[in-house]
């Protein structure tokens, strides 16, 4: 479903912040990528998500090459994408209901009345329904997530990119907002790329994990293999111990 090969990003007259990045993710898999802040994780998402071209290397979506195709191709595959931003990138001016019907005023061609019923089955998978008439800042971080997930998912999307979705939530809400990402995405069959910094939560929804660390991204397996896996820099992040203690 997806590819990347090759892969080579760094920003102006910086070393490499990616280098020769490789991963291939099979379609309706989780992939979870973990590692250190600043390693590029919320980059390498953008990039796979159309929207910051690598300086080198190939991301293959479908076996059509993201940043080769013409316009209209681009428009088509990333179409079949959703995005949930760290920072959900609500429109605080649209009401709870409001903000899931945009994309689909903007993308579907449905009329008012389909894209009412689309709306209030969204709100209920999401458990916002009674939240539909008010704005985002009326709403604790935890709904205004919910419903990032649910505008995300709205179009119906075959790949799904997930930007720290935990992020600032506490433990208990945390957890249920994977459990809600791990059902809404088995009712479509998507294929995910999950970025976090909560090795819990990784261990939570992944079919695979990577962990990108030093310009690299190595791809360390199953919960159970990652777990295990004897590469002692990798084994340390992962257990929270900093790589500078013996």
């Amino acid at each position: 479903m997806i590819a990347i090969k090759q892969l080579t990003h760094r920003f102006d007259g910086a070393e490499n912040l990616l280098n020769g990045i490789n991963v291939t993710v099979r379609r309706g898999e989780n992939l979870v990528i973990v590692g250190p802040s600043g390693q590029g994780k919320s980059t390498l998402l953008k990039i796979l998500s159309g929207l910051t071209a690598p300086h080198r290397g190939e991301v293959l979506i479908n076996g059509k090459n993201l940043y080769k195709v013409s316009r209209l191709e681009k428009t088509e595959l990333m179409s079949k994408t959703g995005m949930l931003f760290q920072k959900n990138a609500l429109f605080d001016s649209l009401t709870v209901g409001e903000n899931l019907a945009f994309p689909l005023r903007e993308v579907a061609k449905l009329d008012e009345k389909k894209i009412a019923e689309k709306v209030k089955e969204y709100l209920s998978a999401v458990e916002l329904g009674p939240a539909e008439n008010l704005y985002p800042d009326e709403i604790s971080g935890g709904m205004q997530k919910r419903l990032g997930i649910a505008r995300a998912l709205i179009l119906d999307p075959e790949i799904i990119y997930y930007d720290d979705p935990t992020a600032g939530l506490d433990p208990i809400t945390s957890r249920n907002i994977v459990e809600l990402i791990k059902k809404l995405n088995k009712k479509l069959n998507a294929t995910t790329v999950t970025i976090t910094n909560e090795m819990n939560r990784a261990y939570q929804l992944a079919d695979n994990i990577g962990v990108l660390m030093d310009s690299e991204l190595v791809i360390t397996g199953s919960v159970e293999e990652t777990k295990t896996f004897t590469d002692k820099k990798i084994q340390n992040f992962i257990q929270g111990i900093p790589n500078n203690v013996a």
